[in-house]
Order: C-alpha cells, then structure tokens, then sequence
C-alpha cells in the first residue's frame, strides 16, 4: 500500500471549523468504487491511501487532501474522460 500520500485533512491548524464533506460526495466515491469494480481496499491501493480513509469517505466522515482530490480526479478521467457525468458531478463537489 503506497502511504504517499496524505488522506485526509487534519484537524484545522488555525482553530477554524473543518470543511464539511458535500452531501453528495460519498456516494460519488461509493459510486466511482462500483464502476471500478474494487473492495474499498482495492480502491484505497488504487488511490494511495488506507482502507480507513477510503471508509471515512463513503461514510462523509472527511474530506479527501487536495492531493488525494488529484488522484481520483486521475481515476475519474481514466474512467470516463473530461467529459462524462461522473467527472462533472466531481468537479461540483469539490468546488463546495
């Protein structure tokens, strides 16, 4: 497992509130999971990140670090190009 990268955003460093997950992100991930084919430890290998990380996002526990955010932004136009549903539903969520 490639522990690379930083899953998830940590506490806020400033005493601010975190970002809340958009209602419609995990079952985007969930969604993005099935078509994959993968179990969420697949899925988390896939990405880089732990099988934890991959839980906490399809339960809107946490929102996915910004580099994170770039690798299933990869997997999203691997899976269906610039242009697809899926890819325009992503960019939606992560604009929030």
């Amino acid at each position: 497992m490639n522990s690379a990268l930083s899953p998830d955003h940590g506490p806020p460093r400033s005493g601010g509130a975190a970002k809340a997950v958009p209602a419609g992100f995990p079952g985007l991930i969930r969604e993005l999971r099935a078509r994959t084919g993968l179990t969420q430890e697949q899925f988390a290998a896939k990405l880089g990140v732990t099988f934890p990380t991959i839980n906490r996002w399809e339960n809107g526990r946490v929102w996915p670090s910004p580099l994170a955010q770039q690798q299933v932004r990869s997997l999203v136009r691997e899976l269906e190009g610039d242009g697809g549903p899926l890819n325009a539903r992503l960019e939606e969520a992560l604009r929030q």
